[in-house]
């Protein structure tokens, strides 16, 4: 588009109002641009939005990503301290039930000492230690004091329902403490298998 100078005649002092009707302003239009030009500025505005908005989407997906992330890991952290109260809790009504069984059963006792025994080697010396009211309740048994390689002795320390027996080969703790701490280690080791 060629521009062309404007040409005004003018008196030595015209008037505003004059020099306004030999002069005509026309208003600039978008249709005085070159196409190409208005064409290339849109283009230009919608690839910079464009970007702009991918550069805000991804922005975003980013935050939700990271705090997706969090929330599985304090879900887990709180799956796993669940899990550990429960098997706590188990043990724990275990424990209530072994109690309430031997108030009940006493001679229960005879059977885990009959378990840890055959967990010995034969003819071995062996030294069984247990509650005094469990000893007691085992004197009474002939099945047991009737071999002589084994002695028996009272350990108040140990809970009734329990035993420790020493033997050449080793120790066998089956006192109910250690077997109810098996029992938990247990229970959380087949929690964590499952997840």
């Amino acid at each position: 588009m060629d521009f062309q100078p404007l040409q005004v005649e003018v008196s030595e002092n015209p008037s505003p109002a004059a020099l306004a009707s030999e002069v005509s302003f026309q208003p600039l239009s978008t249709a005085a641009l070159p196409v190409s030009a208005e064409s290339s500025a849109h283009d230009s505005g919608y690839q910079a939005g464009i970007e702009m908005a991918a550069s805000q989407i991804h922005l975003l997906s980013q935050a939700f990503s990271q705090a997706e992330s969090s929330r599985q890991e304090q879900q887990a952290a709180q799956s796993r301290r669940l899990e550990t109260e429960a098997a706590s809790l188990a043990c724990q009504i275990a424990a209530n039930l072994v109690d309430s069984e031997l108030t009940l059963r006493p001679e229960l006792v005879l059977s885990v000492v009959a378990g840890a025994l055959g967990e010995v080697d034969e003819g071995s010396e062996v030294i069984v230690e247990l509650s005094p009211e469990d000893l007691e309740l085992l004197q009474q048994a002939p099945s047991f004091t009737a071999d002589e390689r084994i002695s028996y002795r009272p350990d108040p320390k140990i809970q009734r329902g329990g035993c420790r027996v020493h033997s050449e080969a080793g120790d066998i703790d089956a006192t109910r403490e250690t077997r109810l701490a098996q029992m938990e280690a247990r229970i959380q080791e087949i929690s964590r298998e499952q997840q």
